[in-house]
């Protein structure tokens, strides 16, 4: 079999303490003069936003109001003022929301040659990824396009430090949901297999503990959940989320926490090596088998329950009377994922 593994256009990615004062070192090489920031309300009164702003040695605008699930009116808003400053760089500094507003800002903004600089604060890995999301009408929408990656990226663990814990932790259980489904994707071949087992294991013993040296090893670990993306089909726990998170309101960490083992034993009828491997690594022992699988979905079920979330639909106001309207967004008309959407009630 022929495997493939596909580069995205990522310059340079600095990690580690203080990692944020190389910020002026990529403005510079970019040649850059004057740039946008563009973050959330509730992370532009962070210690960690405010010392990053300091430091900026060029002519900058910010723009603070972006929300959850990134609504298409605070993209327009972004892309006006991309338009009307003609800033040579974009700083994004914040989750999964606030980095894919400025990805897709720039996408509308036709500035294909704006350089993106993205500094999260979530284990989202938007970041690392050619796509961005965003909501219209309560429904998501997304763009997949390689001139919308950050060419740079920086992750400095001191910006989890004010980050809210449910939102660091359930971030991590989307950045398992990714590392998951590129284990189950057709064709995916050593690296991304590799880079997968990685980051369940870091998310495993680094996730529910709070120190610098434990946030670091969860930034890596969302980095290696995304580390094959372009090649990575999308699966049923992203498809799902996506749909539920724009329809109801659901923040996308926690619908990963909603959906994830669920999906997983869907999946292990038909992906049991594959899914096999995650119990086997943790445990350090097993063989590839239905049941080994099976076993990992309780691993993974029994880990998002230690993190504090066992949430279903129903706590979200969700009930069965939605089903056909979560399955006509979806594009099924699988009695099977009928099923399984209910088991998510």
């Amino acid at each position: 079999m022929i495997y493939n593994y596909s580069y995205l256009p990522i310059r340079s990615v600095s990690y580690g303490q203080n990692s944020r004062f190389r910020l002026n070192d990529f403005i510079k090489e970019s040649g850059a003069s004057s740039a946008i920031v563009v973050t959330s309300s509730s992370v532009s009164k962070t210690r960690f936003y405010k010392s990053i702003l300091k430091n900026i040695t060029v002519k900058h605008s910010e723009y603070s109001e972006i929300t959850q699930h990134a609504p298409i009116e605070k993209i327009n808003e972004v892309t006006d003022l991309i338009k009307k400053t003609k800033a040579g760089v974009i700083i994004s500094v914040g989750g999964g929301s606030v980095i894919d507003s400025a990805k897709a800002a720039k996408y509308f903004s036709k500035r294909k040659n704006l350089v993106h600089i993205a500094i999260p604060t979530t284990l989202s890995a938007a970041e690392f990824s050619h796509i961005a999301g965003y909501t219209e009408n309560h429904t998501k929408m997304g763009i997949r396009d390689r001139n919308i990656t950050p060419q740079y990226v920086i992750l400095d663990p001191t910006g989890p430090e004010e980050t809210p814990e449910w939102l660091w932790r359930s971030s991590g259980v989307r950045a398992l949901d990714h590392a998951v489904e590129t284990l189950i994707s057709e064709g995916i071949g050593e690296i991304g297999t590799t880079f997968a087992i990685m980051a369940i294991k870091k998310l495993f013993n680094n996730l529910t503990r709070q120190s610098e040296q434990n946030f670091m090893e969860c930034q890596l670990a969302a980095w290696y959940s995304y580390f094959d993306v372009y090649d990575a089909q999308m699966g049923l726990s992203h498809r799902i989320g996506k749909v539920i998170g724009a329809k109801y309101g659901i923040p996308h960490g926690i619908t990963s926490c909603i959906t994830l083992p669920t999906v997983m034993r869907y999946y292990a009828k038909k992906r049991w090596r594959e899914l096999s491997l995650i119990s086997m690594e943790l445990r350090g022992t097993g063989k590839e088998s239905p049941e080994t699988a099976m076993l990992s979905a309780d691993m993974i079920e029994y880990f998002i329950k230690n993190l504090g979330f066992s949430q279903k639909l129903a706590d979200f106001g969700v009930t069965v009377e939605e089903i056909p309207s979560i399955m006509s967004d979806l594009k099924e008309t699988s009695s099977e994922v009928g099923e399984l959407i209910r088991s998510l009630m």
